[in-house]
């Protein structure tokens, strides 16, 4: 007997795709979201507040996942973040505080924890910044779900691919 996927649907439920983007963060001026993730918490909540160059989360919520340098073509979830505001006038003088955000407890259990596959778009990159589709979203494939947290006394093992 072949044995199922498990996709991230069956894991974080979404009712209304409208309110939701999905943001696989990558390297931005010379720091990895990993990194930044492992250094402190507080540190990647406030990663997810800059404005770079457009209004990347015009929703109501984020899915946020981080590049996992170390692994090529995984993504490892990082929370779910409200949009609570935006700061157009901090765009030129401080744009690190450019969204206003609320942490989200729920399926906060799996921040650190959840490894997906990192979904790549027509051209190739990793974002899927754009609006979030059911299709998008149905078909990201869950790869591992970690016994704690990563970079916390626990790492990856070299089975996931």
């Amino acid at each position: 007997m072949k044995l199922k996927d498990i996709m991230l649907k069956n894991i974080i439920r979404i009712d209304n795709y409208d309110d939701y983007r999905l943001h696989f963060a990558a390297a931005c001026d010379g720091q990895e979201p990993l990194d930044v993730y492992t250094d402190s918490f507080e540190r990647w909540m406030d990663w997810q507040k800059s404005y770079r160059g457009s209004d990347r989360f015009p929703v109501k919520y984020i899915i946020s996942f981080m590049k996992f340098y170390p692994k090529p073509g995984i993504s490892l979830f990082g929370g779910i973040f409200e949009v609570t505001g935006r700061h157009w006038e901090l765009v030129e003088t401080d744009p690190s505080n450019f969204y206003d955000m609320k942490f989200v407890e729920d399926y906060s259990e799996y921040i650190g924890r959840l490894i997906v596959e990192t979904p790549t778009s027509e051209s190739g990159n990793h974002s899927m910044r754009r609006e979030l589709t059911q299709k998008k979203y149905d078909s990201i494939k869950v790869l591992a779900i970690l016994p704690a947290a990563y970079g916390y006394n626990v790492s990856l093992g070299d089975d996931i691919s």
